[in-house]
């Protein structure tokens, strides 16, 4: 079945704020992926049933991470964060299978970013899909192409067709679940 942007509708009933990162790896556990950020394991704290959450001492600026094991690999939200969007963190994190994350943020900012195999990732902007010159010139796998030109339509949610993009490319979906077991909350704290 095929990962569709109405799958994530649910994203706008999640309490994350206006800026946002959601990223799946795969081939890691939650501790390799913490390590992989320049995090400590002991500096990561319970946030729910198999979720930690910590403050990551690396990227742009310091932010909180959380992490959570899912069927299938290892979601990684940053409320207010954006460092699992910059190619060159989420090229380390594929080093062993495949990682991809949608930000967005209140600039008008909507990115998908995704690595294989720790090769170099490659990133999209959402609100540009609908510039066909843009949209032309985009270089993305096959199965990624539709949700792509989806998210040019006019009335098209782009932050549901970042996570549908984030479960094609990755193979693994997320749930409201998910992040209901990784306390947003307790994120929101550090």
């Amino acid at each position: 079945m095929t990962a569709t942007a109405d799958d994530y509708a649910w994203i706008h009933d999640t309490e994350l704020q206006a800026a946002c990162c959601l990223t799946v790896v795969t081939g890691r556990s939650a501790d390799d992926v913490l390590t992989t950020l320049g995090i400590a394991l002991d500096q990561a704290a319970p946030a729910g049933p198999g979720a930690r959450v910590a403050t990551s001492p690396h990227g742009p600026a310091p932010a909180p991470v959380g992490v959570l094991e899912v069927p299938g690999g290892v979601l990684v939200v940053e409320d207010d964060g954006y460092l699992c969007s910059l190619p060159e963190v989420l090229t380390r994190l594929s080093a062993t299978g495949r990682a991809a994350s949608v930000f967005w943020n209140v600039n008008d900012l909507m990115a998908f970013t995704y690595a294989a195999g720790g090769e170099d990732a490659g990133q999209v902007d959402l609100y540009d899909a609908e510039d066909p010159a843009y949209a032309e010139e985009v270089d993305l796998p096959v199965e990624l192409r539709y949700l792509f030109e989806s998210a040019g339509d006019e009335d098209a949610d782009l932050h549901a067709t970042g996570l549908a993009l984030v479960e094609a490319y990755t193979g693994v979906p997320v749930s409201a679940e998910d992040l209901a077991r990784l306390d947003v909350e307790a994120l929101q704290d550090r």
